[in-house]
């Protein structure tokens, strides 16, 4: 691992353009799960010694070079996010419910991210090689070709054994996988490399069918994840430290939209870890964040309401 005086934590995966409806027509705006992660990480390593880096692959269009624009407001550095001049980021709509709950809709079968880790990686493979921490999700490998998957795979791998650490959300969506089973394979596949587990009580229960969160977070520590919780909403994470006590966790004071929940809750949690907080006290940092997050519309929280 190369030595610096910042903390490098990479986030890898797809930005997406969001379209969403409003009283007057649709809005655009940006969004991805790690995209979303990325930001809240940066934002939460304010004035510490933290960078972080996206890492992907975007189109020269308009809505690409907003995304990456979006990313650099936030101080989100993307030195390491290529162009690839035949394609585009993908685009998703957002649909909710009464109690807040939200459907997605997507055209990105053509995205330029799924290209990572097959076509032109010095530039991706760069990233992980000088980074402290990687951030991946369950979507950030299902939009990649098998091979791409193999290389990212093998990558972390080899960079663990120079002491950088991977951190993993399975994120599971089931319609951007071929099958369950290929999922399943391949998400229990990037636990057996992960350090930092941050998974959702239901994906691993969709994914595993196991009976309660405490099944998860001990098959997650079997496999050798150290730090990191079980998500369980508005019940708080449940902490992957065995010995560590049940938090007193607060519930939102509204739900108007529970997107990026989950992402926010990362990338505070992520940003802790890298300022060496007290694994406890990085979880009650995180929960605040999201329980924060599901008051607003839209995944990202606006600034000025930090």
């Amino acid at each position: 691992m190369k030595q610096s005086m910042a903390f490098k934590i990479v986030c890898i995966g797809e930005p997406l353009a969001e379209i969403t409806q409003a009283h007057s027509g649709f809005n655009v705006a940006f969004g991805g799960d790690t995209l979303n992660t990325a930001i809240y990480c940066a934002r939460s390593a304010t004035n510490d010694n933290t960078e972080v880096h996206y890492v992907s692959v975007v189109g020269n269009d308009l809505l690409s070079q907003g995304a990456v624009d979006l990313l650099e407001s936030e101080g989100v550095q993307t030195k390491h996010v290529t162009r690839d001049a035949a394609r585009q980021i993908g685009i998703y709509a957002i649909q909710n419910d009464i109690k807040g709950e939200r459907s997605f809709h997507y055209w990105r079968e053509n995205s330029a991210a799924r290209q990572m880790f097959s076509h032109d990686t010095a530039t991706h493979l760069a990233a992980i090689k000088e980074c402290d921490l990687v951030y991946l999700s369950g979507i950030s490998i299902a939009v990649l070709s098998q091979a791409g998957r193999d290389v990212l795979w093998h990558t972390l791998a080899k960079a663990r054994t120079r002491g950088v650490r991977v951190a993993f959300d399975s994120n599971y969506r089931p319609k951007l996988w071929d099958t369950v089973d290929v999922a399943r394979l391949e998400i229990a596949r990037f636990w057996q490399i992960t350090d930092i587990a941050l998974p959702s009580h239901d994906d691993e229960q969709a994914l595993f069918g196991d009976p309660d969160p405490q099944a998860i977070a001990k098959r997650l520590r079997d496999v050798g994840a150290q730090l990191g919780a079980v998500k369980c909403g508005h019940n708080g994470p449940l902490s992957l430290i065995e010995t560590e006590p049940h938090g007193t966790y607060h519930l939102a004071k509204k739900i108007v939209d529970t997107t990026g929940a989950g992402d926010s809750f990362n990338g505070a949690f992520l940003a802790a870890i890298a300022r060496q907080d007290l694994h406890d006290i990085a979880l009650e940092k995180a929960h605040d964040l999201a329980r924060r997050v599901v008051g607003h519309q839209g995944a990202i929280l606006p600034a000025s309401t930090l």
